[in-house]
């Protein structure tokens, strides 16, 4: 049996969404997704940098600190340097929910522009896997260091209602998703089922149309995650204009 031959699963949507990515609106969508691609991975280079600034403050802190026989010195620098583990922290969640944004989009214009039904389930076996991993990741970066940044340290009495709600929908998305997104990782793409015969099975009944409507909801997630955490980049750096070696030096 020829790879055309095979009986895929494919919808009334399929048919219609395949034709609307080859109109002049799919490939408008294409250029888009190409330059937003573009405009993202030139973000990567702030990140690295404000990371590897942190990096260097921390160590600046910890070595005055450990050099300062000043009972109330050596505390400024002690407090500064947790000043700037917080600024880490945060630029590490927001540069890691880039990076997924990236790849998320990197997939789509695989996945919406495939050829074959073979290449759509190739890009949809590879989105799914994403999706599985990364909504666990991110629940463990938003986990206990995170929650004492935001509890005790940076005010986000105005956005918390946000923060709520993503954490929310993000557990609606694992509830309605993870047993399907795990099945399609653990047999057809971060694993393979030796058995050829059910990993088959898998691969030719994905739903293309569903599993780019899975991935736009997955995808509004982070977007609405990554402004949140502009929010929050915002007043760790106020938090670091406040503190006290911030202001004796003017940031």
């Amino acid at each position: 049996m020829c790879i055309r031959d095979r009986k895929y699963n494919i919808s009334a949507i399929d048919r219609e969404l395949a034709k609307k990515m080859q109109s002049r609106e799919g490939k408008e969508l294409k250029l888009t997704l190409l330059k937003k691609i573009g405009e993202q991975e030139m973000m990567l280079d702030l990140f690295e940098k404000s990371i590897n600034h942190c990096n260097q403050q921390i160590q600046y802190c910890i070595d005055k600190a450990n050099n300062e026989q000043n009972v109330l010195k050596k505390q400024e620098y002690e407090t500064q340097r947790i000043v700037f583990d917080d600024n880490k922290l945060i630029w590490n969640i927001s540069g890691f929910v880039n990076l997924i944004s990236i790849d998320i989009k990197t997939i789509q214009v695989g996945m919406f522009f495939a050829e074959t039904e073979w290449h759509k389930r190739f890009y949809a076996r590879q989105i799914c896997t994403i999706m599985y991993e990364s909504s666990k990741d991110i629940f463990e970066l938003l986990g206990k260091n995170f929650k004492d940044l935001v509890s005790k340290r940076i005010d986000i009495t105005s956005f918390e209602l946000e923060l709520k709600n993503i954490r929310s929908r993000l557990n609606q998305f694992q509830s309605n998703n993870s047993i399907y997104l795990h099945t399609v990782r653990n047999n057809t793409a971060a694993h393979k089922d030796q058995d050829v015969l059910n990993q088959l099975n898998i691969i030719t009944n994905i739903n293309w149309s569903s599993i780019i409507e899975t991935t736009m909801e997955f995808e509004s997630i982070i977007n609405d995650l990554g402004a949140f955490l502009q929010k929050l980049i915002n007043s760790g750096l106020n938090n670091l204009k406040e503190s006290p070696l911030g202001r004796e030096r003017g940031l």
